[in-house]
């Protein structure tokens, strides 16, 4: 994967590689940063990047890849709360972080920090910790006296971590192998030949499995990726117009945004002739609406999850046409096998699509130094997810068997919020379901069961804010006198989304 990028920085080296919102890097500065940093990390090392998407998260990350080191991509705005969950799986030798002060919730144990700026005040950092800033370590090309990896007792061949929800109210970490990220650029081959040397916009965070994918597919093809961390539709329309991107990748929440404002468009967008969705199922509705906006652009559809690397289906809608059925997505790319025995909906009820491929990942960590495997023997992946097969091979989704919610195209836990929401005083019960939303896919509804007086909405969504992310934070919080319980005792979760919707 490493050398592939170098060969294609050596052919492009003064065409823009990746941009964000502040900063931009060709495939010559991109390439000289990585194999700086490559040579300063040991092979083996645990490198947690906590940074917003852009040319230093990908050089960290392409460094990770060239020296043997494990890349653990997390939310730059995690919170305290957030970073304990994931440090109690991990134990990083390296933590990028944006500032100094950001890097301070990561110095539990000594841990190597670089930060993109550095910056007067704060606390004090452990005299354990080496503090490192990037433009120095850029200059100078050595750090004395590294200290060993602690060691992580992670599979050799591990050479990412992707954190994802998990069913504890902690995020469960994905391992995946080199391998695996080989397997997501031969099996999507042709796709990503189609978009070669083509600048392509991705609003998805590069923290994100789907917007991580995106970016080391079409880099490593030679395609430019312009990177957005936030949704400013002005600023996003302006650079989607001055790098005259040819395809936009994204989740469908963010098509429905563009819609409503009316600026997805041909005469706003005159290059663009490509749209991808992923991380949820696009409607019939959404796909007729963008249809009439961009009449000739071709429409790709996409299914992935973050325990794969990349994709499994992938459907395109051509110009001119629309969506034939509700949660289609498509047929599966080569390499990909999905398990025989799903019944169409006039033969019973939908099954649960199991997945053998190449891009499913090594396993997931229960614990620090402990994982089992992702796949059964016969190498089969159990996705959680409902469906079937049509008499054409394409994949129709009909559903999850779990109860994560799907906000925005992120994968929301709910038991991580009522485990915040139980600690709370006044609260004696608390279920968090999700509501059926057209413009973010799902509503995230708080119950809360009293034991005293429960706080009031201000007072709730001002503790969501201090321990979870933005897109983790519900919409709205009910007071239910008493929660229906189920014949075993426990809160029944449908008929508390019946009551909350």
């Amino acid at each position: 994967m490493y050398q592939r990028f170098r060969t294609i920085a050596e052919k492009y080296p003064d065409r823009i590689a990746i941009t964000g919102e502040h900063h931009s890097a060709t495939y010559r500065q991109l390439s000289e940063e990585a194999a700086t940093l490559a040579s300063l990390i040991p092979e083996g090392a645990v490198v947690l990047i906590a940074l917003p998407g852009g040319p230093h998260f990908t050089a960290i990350q392409l460094a990770c890849l060239g020296a043997g080191a494990v890349a653990v991509p997390i939310p730059d705005k995690s919170t305290p709360r957030e970073i304990r969950n994931y440090l109690a799986l991990i134990r990083p030798d390296w933590v990028v972080t944006d500032a100094i002060d950001n890097s301070r919730a990561f110095t539990d144990s000594p841990v190597t920090l670089l930060c993109l700026r550095e910056e007067e005040g704060g606390g004090a950092i452990s005299e354990h910790h080496r503090v490192l800033i990037w433009a120095q370590v850029m200059d100078s090309r050595t750090i004395p006296d590294f200290p060993d990896p602690h060691g992580a007792g992670l599979p050799p061949e591990t050479a990412m971590i992707q954190f994802t929800s998990g069913s504890t109210g902690r995020p469960k970490g994905i391992l995946l192998s080199r391998d695996n990220l080989r397997a997501c650029l031969e099996n999507s081959h042709a796709f990503l030949a189609g978009f070669s040397g083509r600048d392509i916009f991705c609003p998805m965070p590069q923290f994100h499995a789907f917007g991580n994918a995106v970016v080391l597919e079409h880099l490593l093809n030679g395609s430019p990726v312009h990177l957005t961390n936030r949704f400013v539709p002005g600023d996003d329309l302006r650079r989607m117009t001055d790098y005259a991107c040819t395809g936009l990748f994204c989740a469908p929440n963010y098509i429905r945004l563009l819609m409503q404002l009316n600026v997805l468009t041909p005469e706003n967008l005159p290059a663009l002739d490509a749209v991808c969705m992923g991380t949820a199922a696009a409607d019939q509705g959404l796909i007729r609406n963008l249809r009439e906006q961009l009449p000739d652009a071709d429409i790709w559809l996409r299914y992935g999850l973050a325990e794969t690397v990349g994709t499994l289906t992938r459907l395109k809608i051509p110009a001119g046409k629309t969506l034939s059925h509700p949660g289609q997505v498509g047929r599966p790319v080569p390499g990909t096998e999905i398990a025989p025995g799903l019944l169409r909906p006039d033969e019973g009820p939908p099954g649960e699509i199991r997945v053998r491929s190449g891009v499913v990942g090594l396993g997931q960590l229960s614990e620090p130094g402990h994982w089992t495997p992702l796949a059964n023997e016969a190498g089969f992946f159990a996705t959680g997810d409902l469906g079937y097969m049509d008499e054409a091979g394409q994949l129709h989704l009909r559903g999850r068997i779990s109860t994560f919610i799907k906000r925005n195209g992120f994968r929301v836990n709910p038991f991580e919020i009522e485990a915040l929401l139980r600690d709370i005083p006044g609260i004696h019960e608390a279920v968090v379901v999700g509501i059926p939303d057209p413009l973010s896919g799902e509503r995230i509804v708080a119950c809360a069961e009293p034991a005293s007086e429960v706080p009031d909405t201000p007072a709730l969504m001002k503790i969501c804010r201090e321990h979870l992310s933005a897109y983790k934070i519900p919409q709205r919080f009910m007071a239910v006198e008493k929660l229906p319980r189920n014949p075993a005792g426990k809160p029944d979760r449908p008929a508390i989304r019946s009551l909350a919707g």
